[in-house]
């Protein structure tokens, strides 16, 4: 049986669509914020040579899983020359987070890139100051863009089934009302032959356009 506006599983149907589009739209915006950010930050990339001048860890507090437990940052201040000039420029590369565990099962980031050696890097051109040892690579922006246009179609799909939902809805109070409504003609004419049905037509198709208005 259809459902109408008066029906609340109806309601509920509606209100739950809207609901879910407009969560899936504020994930669409984060997502298409991030990576578009994270293109364009891995775009300006440059390659140049680093030359590591002190290495060290960063103590700090980290949280995983529900778990509390010491991890260390590496860190690595480093010179290195950008694009265009003439003296050098100073500064620092964090690593990854690591837990103490892994630096005692062997895991040393720093003895990747030890003091005095010089290795790849790559900076931005647009913040010079940022840099990396890492290579640019296009695949987390690339994904979350991919991941926004996805939900994106989700959206469309979620918002044409709330907006179908609610036409249909209106047009069966229409139909059951103006069925209601011949209903009625046809016992007026029956019990009153003086019962003007152009007239009261009139009145009843005023009556369904109001419902449009």
């Amino acid at each position: 049986m259809p459902l109408d506006d008066s029906d609340p599983e109806d309601r509920r149907g509606y209100m739950a669509c809207m609901f879910y589009s407009i969560i899936f739209i504020v994930a669409i915006l984060a997502l298409t914020f991030y990576g578009s950010i994270e293109v364009v930050h891995q775009s300006s990339l440059k390659e140049t040579t680093c030359l590591v001048l002190y290495s060290t860890y960063n103590k700090d507090v980290c949280h995983s899983s529900g778990r509390i437990f010491t991890c260390y940052e590496p860190r690595w201040d480093i010179q290195y020359r950008v694009k265009g000039s003439v003296s050098d420029t100073e500064g620092v590369i964090n690593g990854k987070k690591i837990d103490y565990k892994e630096i005692d099962a062997g895991e040393n980031p720093l003895a990747k890139h030890k003091i005095g050696s010089s290795d790849p890097c790559f900076y931005s051109t647009r913040h010079v100051n940022i840099v990396q040892w890492e290579p640019p690579t296009l695949k987390t922006g690339l994904g979350c863009l991919i991941a926004g246009a996805g939900l994106f179609l989700l959206t469309l799909v979620i918002l044409g089934i709330a907006v179908g939902r609610r036409c249909h809805a209106k047009n069966t109070r229409t139909e059951n009302n103006q069925s209601s409504g011949d209903v009625y003609h046809r016992t007026a004419v029956v019990f009153n032959p003086r019962y003007d049905v152009r007239r009261a037509r009139g009145e009843r198709s005023a009556v369904v356009l109001s419902e449009f208005a």
